[in-house]
């Protein structure tokens, strides 16, 4: 008897639950939607208090402040950006008039608490 392959193998079945298909995408994303305006991660709770206490900060300000504070691994460069876009996609963060400049020489945006 030979193994089955990759693509022999069947593939999870919906399955009905009080009337409602258990994987309804619209289903998904309407409960992602309501947590999401409720929820707020405690990386974004620090994020958010960071913007309040210290005030307007750069994205690399931010990282170096929240890493700054681990004794060891702390959250990502990337990880910490990526919760601030979603803090300015749920308008508690927004970019200031001015622009900063990166340790690169670049500019860079200056985010605030709303």
């Amino acid at each position: 008897m030979s193994q089955p392959s990759f693509f022999d193998v069947p593939r999870a079945r919906n399955s009905i639950r009080h009337g409602k298909l258990i994987r309804d995408p619209d289903e998904s994303f309407e409960a992602a939607r309501s947590l999401s305006d409720e929820y707020m991660s405690r990386l974004q709770e620090i994020i958010l208090a960071a913007l309040r206490i210290r005030g307007p900060q750069t994205d690399e300000e931010l990282v170096a402040y929240i890493q700054g504070a681990y004794d060891d691994m702390g959250p990502s460069e990337q990880n910490i950006r990526s919760r601030r876009a979603e803090l300015v996609r749920r308008g508690l963060v927004a970019p200031t008039r001015q622009n900063g400049l990166s340790s690169r020489g670049r500019p860079c945006s200056i985010w605030r608490a709303v």
